[in-house]
């Protein structure tokens, strides 16, 4: 056979979140993570695709732990993933920390 690259995985990890199975998201991106080389390594349309789903599942902690996990792999946010982030926080009536993080995204 032969073995998927980052865009079958990204492709994977979209699919899950789409159709509502965040947690199936996560455990590819863990075995992404897990797996060596470059080519594996999470980039920013699979770390969106995740946050993005579990922002519309309306879980702003996880939401923001997965921006934590995302920065420390590396990878910058994008306005994708602050719009989640805002929509999270939205979603809960965090209003504190929605403020927070449009405070950062602006600057």
């Amino acid at each position: 056979g032969c073995e998927p690259d980052k865009l079958a995985y990204n492709i994977l990890i979209s699919g899950f979140c789409q159709s509502g199975k965040v947690e199936k998201a996560i455990e590819v991106m863990q075995l992404m993570l897990d797996l060596e080389g470059i080519n594996r390594m999470p980039n920013l349309y699979a770390w969106n695709s995740i946050i993005r789903g579990f922002s519309q599942n309306e879980d702003w902690k996880t939401t923001l732990e997965l921006v934590g996990s995302m920065l420390l792999e590396g990878v910058r946010p994008s306005y994708i993933t602050y719009m989640s982030i805002l929509t999270a926080c939205n979603y809960k009536g965090v209003v504190n920390s929605a403020r927070e993080h449009f405070g950062i995204m602006v600057e």
